[in-house]
């Protein structure tokens, strides 16, 4: 999922840009990459304009990047940084030949050893599941008129040489901005998809998100505006001569199963869905059960979290009610604060104050999107498609627990008196459909797996087998 993917864990860090001080010429500039206890950090430093240093951070696991340093100097060989969201403090000795910064990082009341590299430009992580050309099938750039006027969307579509009109579908991303490869810590899932799909005889459409790559828009639209991008793709589909209409289908990731979910509902050129750790249950329900997933993964108790979650759930009620401003602040601040309760005094300084956090993270819980999220039950538009659907999930996944969702969607469906729907749980995979350890957000950029052929081979043998009867 985006990360919103699919909303904020409790204690959000909101980052700020301010100015940047540095005042030696030596230089200091380029790309500085390290390891703080398994996480990967990547600092960039250039010189602006007007002589002074500029800086930012990149946590490529937790896929944040971009974070803005609000205060950077380089004297002699010594460089030190200020970060005030997330508050943390670097500060090193550059080695005599300039190709090591080796210093502490200081952060929650703990101070690390952190020590960097510097590169021209970062090696690419290991991604042994990228496609790499020449290709066995055609690949093309896409542009056409999205779900709003004067929307425009990009996008990328595959298709087999061969054989056609082909079995189709249009992949739809998970939460947050993300383009055409859903690409997230260091990950192109789409990519790997699409290149695994067209190889098995089915095309395929990847977009860009709107106010992404070269799609028009706003990418703070909710996911009933990006229903109607994901219905702009089937219109683009049935332009194609080399597609059957009546074979397009709909495969979302995470939040894209919402999405397909009101496209494929209220659309007969939907023929089939595939949802890939879609939820089954009301976003409010959702949010409750990941953090008290992220929560127990991260080995706090449940006696320890059930604060936090009671203040989730009231924070969460009142949003669904449409309370004011005042009244979602307060409840957040209380989220906060029941967060900050298990931290140590030192970690507590070293965080900010309650307001510092609950401010930013109040916005977010107000916001269109969230607002959707949180009130939007899939149960009873689920009950009303009759197509094929298959729903996946990764067993060990803490973002969209397999063991509440996929129930409510086999129910849901069935209910409705569909009589072809298929459910699987892969056991040991994550939320990105990896093998994974910890299965922790933090891990997803560590893994060099981007989506295990266990969970390709599912999607394209279940495609198969219900488009080619239809030929």
């Amino acid at each position: 999922m985006r990360v919103r993917r699919f909303a904020p864990i409790l204690l959000l860090a909101v980052l700020a840009a301010s100015p940047v001080l540095g005042a030696d010429a030596r230089p200091a500039n380029g790309i500085w990459e390290g390891k703080l206890t398994g996480l990967q950090l990547v600092l960039h430093v250039e010189r602006g304009a007007d002589g002074r240093l500029i800086g930012t951070l990149d946590s490529p696991n937790q896929n944040a990047m971009g974070m803005v340093i609000d205060t950077l100097t380089f004297a002699g060989d010594s460089l030190r940084f200020v970060m005030s969201r997330p508050r943390a403090t670097y500060r090193a000795r550059l080695s005599a030949d300039g190709s090591t910064l080796n210093g502490e990082w200081a952060q929650n009341g703990f101070t690390l050893a952190l020590a960097m590299k510097h590169y021209d430009k970062l090696p690419e992580p290991t991604r042994p599941q990228n496609p790499k050309p020449p290709f066995p099938y055609t690949s093309e750039d896409v542009v056409f008129p999205g779900g709003e006027p004067s929307l425009k969307l990009a996008g990328t579509i595959t298709a087999p040489t061969t054989g056609g009109p082909f079995a189709a579908v249009v992949l739809l991303t998970g939460s947050g901005p993300q383009d055409r490869n859903e690409a997230l810590f260091g990950h192109k899932p789409f990519l790997v998809l699409a290149d695994h799909l067209t190889r098995h005889g089915i095309a395929v459409l990847r977009m860009d998100d709107r106010g992404v790559g070269g799609s028009t828009g706003d990418s703070h639209a909710n996911s009933a505006d990006f229903a109607k991008d994901a219905l702009a793709g089937v219109e683009y589909l049935k332009t194609r001569k080399d597609i059957d209409p009546k074979r397009m289908g709909l495969i979302g990731h995470s939040e894209g199963g919402i999405i397909a979910t009101i496209a494929g509902t209220t659309s007969r050129d939907v023929a089939f869905m595939v949802f890939m750790a879609g939820p089954g249950i009301s976003g409010d329900s959702l949010l409750l059960l990941q953090n008290a997933a992220v929560l127990r993964a991260t080995g706090l108790g449940d006696s320890a979290a059930a604060p936090q979650i009671a203040a989730m759930r009231r924070v969460l009620k009142l949003v669904r009610q449409g309370a004011d401003s005042v009244a979602v602040f307060g409840a957040t601040r209380d989220m906060v604060a029941a967060q900050l309760a298990t931290l140590t005094p030192a970690q507590r300084a070293s965080v900010g104050s309650p307001d510092s956090i609950a401010v930013p993270a109040a916005g977010i819980y107000r916001s269109s999107w969230m607002r959707f999220f949180i009130k939007f039950d899939p149960a009873p538009a689920l009950a009303t498609f009759k197509g094929p659907v298959l729903a996946i999930n990764g067993g060990r996944d803490v973002q969209v627990p397999p063991k509440e969702n996929l129930p409510a969607i086999e129910r849901a469906l069935k209910q409705g008196g569909n009589r072809d729907v298929t459910v699987r749980e892969l056991p040991g995979l994550n939320h990105l459909f990896q093998h994974c350890a910890s299965c922790l957000i933090s891990e997803y950029g560590t893994i060099e797996e981007t989506i295990a052929p266990a969970a390709l081979d599912t999607i394209s043998t279940w495609i198969t087998a219900r488009t080619t009867a239809k030929r």
